[in-house]
């Protein structure tokens, strides 16, 4: 995902994007949608609310559970998958970020100012 402005979404190949936003809820979703739609219609009433979708977590314990088949000793929702995952996805990120970092100090800073 990425952000572009409401007023640039209008222009060019963006115009079907129209606007989005991601509420988080707890309770039910039924309740929360009806607010939303009342009080969207209060600040603009011209601008439709439509495909609203409810966050995911249904369809996740649902898939969580048809996944559990190819699981092998391990729950859909094992907390040392999960953790295990974050982490080698922050160490990617990290060596991802780190090398070119590193090799930028290297440089002197008088030879980047006469390339530019």
């Amino acid at each position: 995902m990425f952000y572009v402005p409401f007023r640039q979404g209008s222009y060019g190949h963006f115009q079907d994007w129209g606007m989005s936003f991601v509420i988080r809820i707890e309770g039910d979703a039924r309740t929360a949608v009806t607010a939303v739609r009342q009080t969207v219609a209060g600040l603009a009433p011209t601008i439709p609310l439509h495909e609203v979708r409810t966050i995911g977590l249904v369809i996740s314990s649902w898939v969580g559970k048809l996944m559990s088949t190819m699981l092998y000793e391990t729950s859909p929702i094992d907390p040392i998958t999960y953790l295990s995952v974050s982490a080698v996805l922050a160490l990617a990120a990290v060596a991802a970020c780190a090398v070119p970092a590193l090799r930028a100090t290297r440089i002197e800073p008088q030879a980047a100012l006469r390339v530019e």
